[in-house]
Formats: C-alpha cells, structure tokens, sequence
C-alpha cells in the first residue's frame, strides 16, 4: 500500500488515502506526534500534481 495523499483538520486526526499498484484502496485515519505528522505533510505536498490512482 501506498500513500498517496492526506487530509488534515486542526484538532482531528490525519487522514492518509491509499493505493496499491496504482488501485485507489480507500482511507485510513492516523495519530502522529506533530514532528511526524508534518513530515508526512511536506512529503505528501512534494507529489502534488503527480499522477492519481486508477478507479478514483
């Protein structure tokens, strides 16, 4: 599975979208300390604009 983007709320637990072999799979929400949770962001805002995931 891959990630392939996010959705986040102040106050709210992160939302992760997946894939996997170019599938969408569905979302998952996670809980990261907030070093974390900016890590994934600023990785997550380095593929905007890349290709989406087939059956979106």
């Amino acid at each position: 599975m891959q990630i392939i983007g996010a959705q986040r709320e102040r106050g709210k637990a992160t939302q992760v979208i997946m894939a996997e072999k170019g599938l969408y799979k569905g979302g998952a929400l996670v809980n990261f300390n907030a070093d974390e949770r900016q890590a994934l962001w600023d990785r997550v805002q380095g593929k905007v604009g890349g290709p989406g995931p087939e059956g979106t």
